[in-house]
This record gives structure tokens, sequence and C-alpha cells, in this order.
């Protein structure tokens, strides 16, 4: 156990995304969830990653309590549920609105009721506030504007090219202005950022910018823990397979995630339509996303007629979820853009090969140990013999199981989080 001289005594952790309620649209409702006057319903799920965060320095440091907010726009009222002794999720009533941060007009959540319980409620003395560092709006601003004695401390999870001003000059002048105009807002706010936790090694160019660029933030090195006791590869692949109707011969490969766009669910179909081999194998997705978005990748799959190569599963059970990362030959994970990919630390705790894209905290960690297989993110034929390799029987090599808990355990996250909350002075 840690040591136990605490500075600070409550977190608050904003998340600034609304709930997934599209993404679970055809599930059973939550367990914690409550029905408005107007015939809807508010959910807490309790397992997203903040409240995974929270729940991990709760238990590693009991002198400190921890809070996640979240802003709904289903919620009329502020509600609130205790996940466990000491860690709570408030939801709090959220509007969409519009602002400029360049030319395009863009949406965010606004949240006066917020602004108005930490007038109320937050003193300077016992709170820290974790915000988001690459979510930069007239809330957000307005939020830091209130907690101006508070000790704030933002954070990112996602790739640091994200936070960091991007090139401004193109051969299209409105975009060049666009451009010149969001890197404008976004120098503004690392002005205003003193403490950041950074994802380890998300993006180690953009991270060195803004250590020579913006000298009076202070960086601490962080990253999300994964539950590695449950991710453990305790049982056989064939009884897997069985149990999950897959053909013993089939050589299985796996990709856990949102099915949104950013993820290239839609590229890699292509891919799996250009390859070439007399080998059996077969393609399975979980996870779930929009409708409109799902309906697509499906008509998708039988346009390039490769639907009877790839199965769709949506959102399952973690009990289900361990059968197909032991199920599987190889687990792929292929973003445009990913800070940290959790999914594909549960495969590398499973003891299962990795495809990944050459960016992130996984990738680095997959690199330093000279194991798995890279791909650049928008070299779709460079995919193709990668995938036609590995369906062929080219080894990839795996981290050893003890590495991976290392590295990736929730109690070196709330080490982590402890540290940059007790030097950020």
């Amino acid at each position: 156990m840690a040591q136990e001289v605490m500075i600070k005594k409550k977190i608050i952790q904003l998340m600034t995304h609304l709930p997934a309620y599209e993404v679970y649209a055809n599930q059973p409702k939550p367990k914690i969830h409550w029905d408005t006057p107007i015939g809807s319903w508010v959910g807490i799920w309790g397992y997203d990653w903040a409240e995974l965060m929270g729940k991990a320095m709760v238990n590693e440091y009991p002198d400190y309590d921890y809070e996640v907010w979240q802003m709904d726009t289903r919620a009329d009222k502020i509600y609130e549920a205790i996940l466990q002794e000491r860690l709570m999720h408030r939801k709090f009533p959220g509007i969409i609105k519009h602002h400029r941060p360049g030319i395009k007009k863009e949406n965010y959540v606004n949240s006066p009721a917020l602004i108005e319980y930490v007038k109320r409620n937050i003193d300077a003395e016992n709170y820290v506030f974790l915000m988001p560092a690459t979510v930069e709006t007239p809330f957000t601003r307005g939020l830091l504007k209130v907690l101006k004695n508070v000790l704030v401390i933002h954070y990112n999870f996602l790739n640091t090219s994200r936070l960091a001003p991007g090139k401004e000059f193109t051969l299209n002048p409105l975009r060049n202005l666009h451009r010149y105009l969001r890197n404008r807002s976004k120098k503004r706010h690392l002005n205003s950022i003193h403490f950041l936790l950074n994802s380890i090694d998300n993006n180690p160019d953009a991270i060195e910018e803004i250590k020579r660029k913006y000298i009076s933030i202070r960086l601490f090195d962080f990253h999300l823990g994964t539950d590695l006791a449950y991710w453990n590869p305790d049982k056989k692949k064939q009884q897997s397979r069985d149990e999950l109707d897959i053909g013993s011969e089939d050589y299985v490969i796996f990709l856990s995630q949102r099915l949104v766009p950013e993820y290239q669910i839609d590229k890699f179909i292509g891919v799996i339509s250009k390859i070439q081999t007399n080998k059996k194998f077969l393609c399975i997705i979980s996870g779930h996303g929009e409708r409109v978005y799902e309906s697509y990748l499906n008509k998708l799959c039988k346009k390039l007629a490769v639907d009877h190569l790839i199965r769709f599963v949506g959102f399952v059970t973690e009990e289900q979820l361990k059968k197909y990362y032991t199920a599987c030959d190889v687990f792929a994970t292929v973003p445009n853009m990913v800070g940290a990919s959790n999914s594909a630390v549960k495969a590398m705790a499973m003891e299962r090969p990795v495809i990944h894209t050459t960016q992130g905290v996984t990738y680095q960690f997959l690199r330093s140990n000279n194991a798995g297989v890279f791909i650049e993110a928008s070299d779709y034929n460079q995919w193709v013999i990668v995938f036609t390799e590995a369906i062929e029987g080219k080894q990839i090599k795996i981290v050893p199981r003890e590495k991976v808990i290392n590295h990736f355990s929730w109690e070196k996250t709330a080490n982590q989080l402890f540290y940059a909350i007790s030097h950020a002075k």
C-alpha cells in the first residue's frame, strides 16, 4: 500500500462526453437508472474508465473520496449514485450549444447547473478537479473561472496531437483561416493549463513540442489500467470456439471497440475484401455504435461480398468477450488516431498476438518489447499484406504477461495520479 500522507481529500473528475445512450439502445437499462418526468430515463452504467479510475484511487488511498461528474441532456435535475464507499457518480442537466473555435460551427455541452453547484459546494482547500485537456469550449472556460482557486489538473488520454497546435498553411485560404483560428484557440487554452496528466508516450513528437513551447505546463506521466486479474488466459482455445460456434480450422482475427468512424472498421472491411488466400479465416468484431453507422457497415460487407468472412457480435458481456479473446488467433486494432487501446491491453494480458497501428501507448509498449506487428493508419495496401501474412501463418511475438501486469495495473494508475496531486504545486 502506498504512503497515506495526503495533500487533498476529494477528487472530482469531469467527463465532458455525453452518456452513450444511442450505442446501448438495444441493451437493457443499466441497474442504476431513473425515470424522468418527460418519459425518458437517466442511467449510470458504472464501468466507464473514469469510474474505474476512481475505484482504483479510493481502493489504494483510503483518505480520498472520488466523484465522477457527467453532463446528460436527458437529466432534468442532478442525479447521483454511490458506486462503492467513497466513490460517487453525479449527473448534471446538460444542454447542446454551439460555438465557433474556427470557421466551422461545432457542438458542445453546457451545464449551468454544474457551474452553480461548483459555486455553492466546492472549496479550494479540500478539492482537486480533473478536467479533460482536449476539450476547450465556452463551458470549460467558464468552469475554470469559478475554479480559479482550486487545484485543477488537466488530463489527456488521447493522441497529444489533438492538444498541440497543428500546421496552418494549406492552399485553401478558408481552410488556412480555419486552422489559424483553431490554433489560436488551442494556444490560449494551453497557456491556461498548469498541470497535465498525459498518457505516456502516446505521441512523443507532440509531447516534446508542448514541453518546448509551453514551459508553464508541468507534465505528469500517466496511463489507464486494466483489471488484469480477470483478463488472464484461463480457458483453452478450442473450448471457447466450441462455445462460440467458431470452426476449429478458421484463422480468427478479433477486433473489439466502439463502432465509430475513427476506428476505421469500414477500411478494415475493404482490406478483407482484397485478401486472396486459400486459408480459411473469420473476422469477429464486437462493440456497438450508432444504428446508422452499424447499418452502413453491414451493407458494406454485403456490397463487397465479405459478409461470410465478417461476424458482428455487438455488445457482449465481459464473460463472452473473454471467450472471444481466447478463441482468436490475433487481435487487431486499426484506428486512425488513438492514445491507448484498452482492448489491446486485454489482448496482451490474455497472451494473444496483436496487430496495431503505429501510434499510442500500447503501440509504444509493444514496440519496446519487440512484439506485435504494426501497420500505418492509412496505408491500406500495407494492411492487406500484413493480414494476409498473418492468416497464412506468420508468427507474431507476444509480450510476456508479467510485463503487461507491471505496466498496466490499476494500482499503478492510482499511484501515478497520487504522485501528480502530491507534486502539483
